[in-house]
């Protein structure tokens, strides 16, 4: 499991309504993962791991992205085995978010409706 997952169950400040930035950015690496997997190259759709989809619906990225924004990660998925990870995968477990990830996550937001939502969040 990764330890490196706890912003995914951490979203909103305490008593504000305001979304942390690391859940945001949690959200986006997430994002960019999904895409690199065959069921979005082949349908430009991803499961969506929100508490009400739980990885059986399929949606676009903007979809999923905004669900997770509203709605959370399903209780318990700190191992996207959904999205192409195993128990024993170590991928993510030492995943740090340099500079080209930095500038995926920007370039995926970019000139999307999406970006409006985050900056509205924030």
């Amino acid at each position: 499991m990764n330890s490196d997952r706890s912003w995914m169950y951490n979203r909103n400040n305490p008593g504000r309504a305001s979304m942390i930035p690391k859940f945001a950015e949690g959200v986006a690496r997430f994002i960019n993962h999904a895409m690199t997997l065959d069921d979005f190259l082949n349908s430009r759709l991803i499961r969506c791991p929100c508490v009400n989809c739980e990885n059986v619906r399929y949606h676009t990225t903007e979809t999923v992205a905004m669900h997770l924004m509203m709605n959370g990660f399903k209780p318990g998925y700190t191992v996207w085995t959904s999205h192409g990870e195993v128990e024993s995968d170590t991928m993510f477990n030492n995943f740090v978010v340099g500079e080209s990830s930095r500038s995926t996550e920007h370039n995926y937001f970019q000139g999307s409706r999406m970006s409006d939502m985050i900056n509205d969040a924030f």
